[in-house]
């Protein structure tokens, strides 16, 4: 074969194995989820036998999807689109009791929580709004608690530029 024609067929194998629906083995997530199930099935009887669990590989890929989608959202735009001038305000601005659900990265397990952040600010100021859907950007990701808040702090400091966050 040509160079041209190997690098073709490449590009091809990697389009493929990048379709958000299918994985490097070419099956799709769907076809992976039923084999999960099939696994876990009590005595070897496949579960998806079950009228109630025929569509449970589609529901949780669709939930699986809501629960991480905080992969697909471009913080540093959302920070950005909702700053303003500070006019002078130089108090800290507490924003308290933004809940939380998210996933531990190491089990694929929710856990929940409360944030409080708290900055001080600059010469910029942040709409109030912005605060709870960074909570979420983040939240909605495979995550471990010190990282999600660490994760906030970093997203507020190199966007906003405060005197300091907390």
């Amino acid at each position: 074969e040509s160079p041209k024609n190997i690098q073709e067929k490449e590009m091809l194998i990697t389009e493929k194995d990048t379709a958000p629906n299918t994985d490097v083995y070419g099956k799709s997530n769907e076809e992976m989820m039923r084999k999960v199930l099939h696994c876990i099935s009590s005595k070897g009887e496949c579960l998806l036998n079950n009228e109630v669990l025929e569509n449970t590989p589609k529901r949780f890929l669709k939930a699986f999807y809501e629960l991480t989608s905080g992969y697909f959202t471009d913080v540093k735009e959302m920070i950005t689109s909702a700053i303003f001038d500070a006019e002078g305000y130089d108090d800290i601005v507490i924003v308290d009791d933004i809940s939380f659900n998210s996933l531990c990265e190491h089990h694929l397990l929710p856990f929940t929580g409360k944030v409080t952040i708290g900055y001080l600010p600059d010469s910029k100021i942040l709409g109030l709004s912005k605060f709870a859907r960074l909570v979420e950007a983040f939240s909605k990701r495979l995550s471990l608690q010190e990282r999600l808040t660490k994760e906030i702090a970093c997203a507020l400091d190199s966007n906003l530029l405060p005197k300091g966050v907390v």
